[in-house]
């Protein structure tokens, strides 16, 4: 029985179209990795990537891993990132995720370790001050803090809603941690400072 080389190039001519618009993916993110919503939006709005429901989202948190790859420490996945802008409210960012309960995240007490939820928190609350920032700023984390309701156990989700402000300085967003009963779990709260990245 001789070997069928023409699946291997039936199957590289399916996958090399994927690859080459993932290498795309890649090399935009590197360009403009200070705005997840342009990264995310670029990847969603690619329609063979498209063809696969899942995967924008999946090469979006893979490229989000690579940035921070203390996250990928925690079974978390960002499911929307968005950018509002209006003259009522001023210039807000807006991300949601999902994280799983999985056993290297969990305490002695069975339930999803308070090290784990602060990490989910801010990187939801990291993708949405980001989201809200203008060309040229930038914001790093002064502190951070946690307020627990109830045990986590099974999938949480997060959201965070920031508000830009209009001068430089500390402020505060919060990450708001639900259960799949809906029923808040714990509360994040970081504290950025704003200021315009120097040349």
């Amino acid at each position: 029985m001789t070997f069928q080389w023409h699946w291997i190039a039936y199957a590289l001519a399916l996958i090399a179209p994927f690859l080459m618009q993932v290498i795309r993916c890649m090399l935009y993110a590197s360009k403009h990795g200070q705005d997840p919503v342009a990264v995310w939006n670029f990847i969603h709005g690619n329609v063979l990537l498209r063809v696969v429901p899942s995967l924008p989202a999946r090469i979006f948190n893979s490229l989000l891993g690579q940035v921070n790859p203390f996250s990928r420490s925690i079974s978390m996945r960002i499911t929307s990132i968005s950018r509002q802008e209006s003259n009522a409210v001023g210039r807000q960012g807006v991300c949601r995720a999902t994280m799983w309960d999985r056993p290297s995240s969990r305490n002695p007490f069975r339930s999803i370790h308070a090290a784990a939820l602060i990490l989910f928190g801010e990187t939801v609350c990291g993708v949405a001050v980001l989201s809200s920032l203008k060309r040229g700023e930038r914001a790093i984390v002064k502190r951070l803090s946690g307020q627990y309701h109830k045990k986590s156990r099974g999938t949480l989700t997060a959201e965070c809603t920031f508000t830009r402000p209009t001068t430089s300085g500390e402020i505060e967003s919060i990450a708001i941690l639900r259960d799949s009963s809906m029923d808040v779990v714990a509360e994040v709260t970081a504290v950025w400072a704003i200021d315009v990245e120097k040349e």
